[in-house]
């Protein structure tokens, strides 16, 4: 589990990388072989992938790519985690949960203006679930919808 976690690190850190650095990839396949002899594989892929990290930032396409993945897991992702939430009644660090929680109480008023607010919940349920997919879908398109590329890795540490 710990090898195939750590293999996993590794194509991250190649793709990080990208075609220009295969030298470094190639060594840092050769070494991670090693590692895997001295069972401490996950570290070094770790390491290796913090290495990338800090080699995307020294160049241009680099930072663009750690600054459109930072907003969509840093700042989508969360925001359409609260408003599912909310949608589905869990309880929320802004106090709203569900959307019938939403409406006012319902002693004394109205019974007309009630039965307006209660048909109103499901439509801002609907809405709610639909802008937190929107949001999902908009980090998905920030990081290029590339997923299957880290499937197509060239990089196998043959273990």
């Amino acid at each position: 589990m710990t090898v195939a976690s750590a293999q996993a690190v590794m194509r991250l850190a190649y793709h990080c990388l990208g075609l220009g650095r295969s030298d470094w990839c190639a060594a840092m396949q050769a070494e991670f072989e090693e590692a895997v002899r001295d069972r401490k594989p996950l570290t070094f892929a770790i390491g290796c992938l913090f290495a990338a990290w800090r080699e995307m930032v020294t160049w241009e396409e680099g930072r663009s790519v750690l600054a459109r993945y930072a907003l969509a897991i840093g700042m989508l992702l969360p925001v359409a985690a609260l408003q599912l939430g909310s949608a589905v009644g869990l309880p929320t660090p802004y106090g709203v949960g569900a959307a019938h929680d939403m409406l006012p109480d319902k002693a004394g008023m109205n019974p007309y203006l009630i039965c307006v607010e209660a048909s109103a919940a499901s439509l801002v349920t609907l809405l709610t679930l639909l802008l937190a997919g929107a949001h999902v879908c908009l980090a998905w398109t920030l990081v290029d919808e590339d997923w299957s590329r880290i499937d197509r890795a060239p990089f196998d540490a043959g273990v």
